[in-house]
């Protein structure tokens, strides 16, 4: 009889594993600093459960879809679960925004707890006033990490049968769909606002509240084009493979999550 995801995370601890990132019916995740050699070692640890680690390991292939790799390292198949490993470096510190990630991620995969199977899949449909989106054949959901190079945006990934990612930028419902502009353009604001200043169409000063621009102005916006507005909100990572969901996710079994 297979091991339930329950008694594997017993025996992970037992191992010296603690730090968990995603867990499911049928799949667990460790977040390590040295994912191959961890995978290897927990490979050996089950192996009365004929543990196998494979490197690479992908999607069924579905009427001529599918066969993705679903992780970049492998993962060890224990009976019909899997372990996968999620690098450490990369989880970033808590702040405002992760607990409602984790929130979403652990909301969605309370769901695949529905059924057992490696391959058991659920269709998730955001909805919002005026619009729905489906992801069909999602396998798992997990966080996307804090790798923001290239301007990435994806807070979360969403693993589908197809080997495709639906990539979601998450955003707290008190939060603005685009990123802060001062970490784009902020040297380029301050060189316009000392121009104004310099022309006399604004008057540069400091209160308890920080930089006023005088009397009368109230803000200065600088004209964008239509490629960096569209930058400023997708990146180079959500548009055409994801959306911008704007939610807050109080817990896991919130009433944002509904099952049909």
């Amino acid at each position: 009889m297979s091991l339930t995801i329950q008694e594997i995370e017993t025996r992970l601890k037992k191992m010296g594993f603690t730090r968990f990132k995603v867990k499911t019916r049928t799949r667990i995740s460790i977040l390590s600093d040295d994912r191959m050699t961890d995978l290897r070692k927990i490979e050996a640890e089950f192996w009365d459960q004929n543990a196998k680690y494979n490197e690479d390991y992908r999607t069924p292939v579905v009427n001529g879809k599918g066969g993705g790799l679903v992780s970049s390292i492998g993962v060890v198949e224990v009976g019909d679960k899997i372990v996968f490993a999620n690098p450490a470096s990369k989880q970033g510190t808590k702040s405002a925004g992760i607990g409602n990630e984790d929130n979403f991620v652990n909301g969605i995969n309370k769901y695949l707890d529905q059924a057992y199977g490696a391959y058991h899949t659920i269709t998730i449909v955001l909805k919002a006033p005026g619009k729905e989106i489906k992801i069909p054949q999602a396998l798992i959901a997990e966080s996307a990490g804090t790798d923001t190079k290239g301007r990435k945006k994806s807070d979360v990934n969403i693993l589908t049968l197809s080997g495709n990612t639906f990539r979601v930028s998450l955003k707290k419902a008190n939060a603005e769909f685009w990123e802060s502009a001062d970490r784009i353009y902020g040297a380029q604001a301050k060189n316009m606002l000392l121009e104004l200043n310099r022309r006399g169409l604004i008057e540069l000063g400091r209160d308890a509240k920080g930089t006023t621009l005088g009397k009368g102005v109230s803000g200065v916006a600088m004209q964008t084009s239509d490629a960096e507005a569209t930058n400023f909100v997708f990146g180079s990572d959500i548009l055409g493979q994801g959306c911008v969901l704007k939610q807050t996710f109080t817990s896991p079994t919130s009433p944002n999550f509904s099952f049909a």
